[in-house]
């Protein structure tokens, strides 16, 4: 079943949830929030609302009655769909928090949660991802243009999931400097909570492997003991 809200002027957020409990509850406080928020129970109607409609940020469970939460995940990547997608789950083993971000999640709630935690999360994507107006960055072959947060390699389009996009700006920022894991943690995920170290090693590894893919002139280098950089070769 899906739920529209018709805001027009309020950030706007997808619930793909099950349970009608939790869905009222999410719905209630991120209205009060300042959040427009649509609603599907299955993960059917959920893609068709993530088609048609541009949201700013997904949540998205992974226990769905037709199809789960991992699946509707790689299909609105595999689709196009670059909207910042939080998995909202009772799942905490951390097989299941790599698995999550290595098919397209940006981040990874586990219930039971604070909804003003949720929220804290939504909003520091949100900065993230929105209203840059920096300067173009050009690394070898590789272009970053942050005002439409897009990357371009060898003129050829570079798709990236919105935390890969921060790590690798954060990265080019810096180039050619070594970052530690630890000053990626604190520039890439701000205020909303250090996820666990594996989390962003797991980003970093899936930003890597795009690049090589690319064949971009520019590559994501590990220094043992160090961290990372990116260099042209």
């Amino acid at each position: 079943m899906i739920e529209w809200n018709n805001e027009v002027n309020s950030m706007r957020v997808l619930v793909i949830e099950d349970s009608f409990e939790v869905q009222e509850t999410m719905r209630h406080f991120l209205s009060k929030s300042g959040f427009a928020v649509d609603c599907a129970d299955n993960g059917e109607d959920g893609i068709e609302l993530a088609t048609v409609t541009e949201y700013d940020v997904i949540l998205l469970d992974l226990n769905l009655p037709d199809i789960d939460g991992f699946e509707v995940c790689e299909q609105l990547r595999d689709a196009g769909i670059d909207t910042p997608i939080i998995m909202v789950t009772a799942r905490s083993e951390v097989a299941d928090r790599t698995y999550g971000l290595n098919v397209g999640a940006d981040d990874y709630l586990v219930k039971p949660f604070s909804m003003e935690e949720l929220v804290a999360r939504i909003r520091a994507i949100l900065r993230r991802v929105r209203n840059r107006a920096e300067a173009n960055i050009v690394l070898g072959d590789m272009e970053i243009l942050p005002d439409l947060v897009q990357v371009v390699v060898a003129g050829v389009d570079f798709p990236l999931t919105p935390k890969e996009y921060e790590i690798l700006y954060y990265l080019a920022l810096e180039s050619p400097k070594v970052c530690s894991l630890e000053a990626i943690i604190e520039h890439v995920w701000d205020d909303s909570g250090n996820p666990f170290s594996n989390a962003a090693r797991v980003h970093v590894m899936n930003l890597r492997n795009k690049l090589n893919a690319a064949s971009a002139s520019v590559q994501l280098k590990t220094v043992k003991g160090k961290g990372y950089a990116l260099c042209i070769v």
